[in-house]
């Protein structure tokens, strides 16, 4: 199987020349928050562009938990950021099927490779490693991984390693079969390098600065747990779907 890194929206539109599958990371903090969302009761993801876009859609249904976030920071009339924490608080205290969410990038990826008409989008991230490993593993064909990086245009560390660590659990499935572009290889090598000291160097990332600024450090360890979660979120016609493996 081949393998193929790339960043940014316009990575998305390279990928979909070399692959029809695509696995997304936004490691801090989108992929997370839909991770443990699923891990905690939701049904469905729903993933918007904008802040008012996500606005009507709560508007249409009161019950579902809105999720909003501009430049790391909760939009005031969401329920909830863009955090794994927080929607683990709310999802203990509040059963619900369905969330909307907008954050800066992950769901910006995701709306983007829907357009592209990408046949499987899945979320992944450290989390859910090993579980996405197994899932696109069962087939041959090439796969996209999409690094969102910090506001969709900037390199982020956590992102590039999220990817390594995917790439390792499907090394340990397929072997000597996985072949990767020079960027997967990179991603692989800095996660085998760095995955016994990987809170010291995320925090050391603008990402991580960022969420610590807002007062939100607390999403970091959350957020680059290896394999607590066997969920692989899907999209399937607009909405995202947990796929427990």
């Amino acid at each position: 199987m081949r393998i193929y890194l790339a960043w940014f929206s316009s990575g998305l539109e390279e990928l979909r020349t070399l692959s029809k599958r695509v696995v997304i990371i936004d490691a801090l903090r989108c992929s997370a928050t839909i991770v443990t969302a699923f891990e905690h009761g939701i049904k469905s993801v729903i993933p918007v562009e904008s802040v008012d876009a996500g606005r009507c859609l709560k508007r249409k249904n009161p019950n579902v938990i809105f999720s909003a976030e501009i430049d790391g920071v909760k939009v005031p009339d969401a329920d909830v950021g863009n955090s794994p924490t927080k929607i683990k608080e709310i999802l203990k205290a509040k059963k619900c099927d369905a969330i909307i969410i907008r954050t800066s990038a992950g769901t910006k990826m995701i709306k983007k490779a829907l357009e592209l008409g990408f046949e499987v989008i899945i979320i992944g991230t450290f989390l859910n490693a090993r579980a996405v490993a197994r899932y696109v593993s069962r087939e041959n064909d090439p796969l996209g991984i999409l690094c969102a990086g910090y506001k969709g245009m900037y390199f982020t560390i956590e992102d590039f390693l999220a990817a390594g660590a995917i790439i390792e659990e499907m090394r340990s499935i397929i072997g000597s079969r996985l072949v990767l572009d020079d960027q997967a290889l990179a991603a692989h090598l800095a996660f085998k390098a760095s995955k016994d000291k990987l809170l010291d160097i995320v925090l050391r990332g603008k990402s991580a600065i960022r969420i610590i600024e807002i007062g939100e450090e607390y999403d970091i360890p959350e957020s680059i747990k290896i394999n607590t979660s066997s969920i692989v979120p899907v999209v399937v016609n607009g909405k995202i779907v947990g796929l427990r493996v």
